[in-house]
């Protein structure tokens, strides 16, 4: 099945394979679902490098998009268009380690 995978959670974990209408699920080291991505360790440190890839990229492009510089107009901006990339989901995710909230 393309649809599913499945991650194996735990050292204990014996990694059994499991069958859906026949067809193997595919075992896999992370998985994207509803835009969350997890990994088998429960680490978010992939999810964190794509929010923050795509909050650098919709900033750019704001500033690239709109030539006003007054700091009022480009926070309303960045409040409406890239903070809510950061924060989608977030308490699913909620960065516990130092590095990843410093990233952010």
């Amino acid at each position: 099945m393309e649809k599913c995978v499945c991650l194996h959670y735990g050292s204990k974990n014996l990694g059994s394979n499991y069958l859906i209408i026949n067809q193997p699920v595919i075992n896999a080291d992370n998985s994207a679902d509803l835009g969350v991505t997890r990994t088998c360790d429960f680490r978010y440190k992939e999810h964190v490098n794509q929010i923050c890839l795509k909050a650098s990229r919709m900033a750019g492009m704001v500033l690239k998009l709109f030539s006003s510089k007054d700091i009022r107009f480009l926070t309303q901006v960045f409040v409406t268009y890239v903070r809510p990339l950061a924060e989608y989901a977030s308490v699913i995710w909620n960065p516990a380690r130092v590095g990843s909230c410093v990233q952010l």
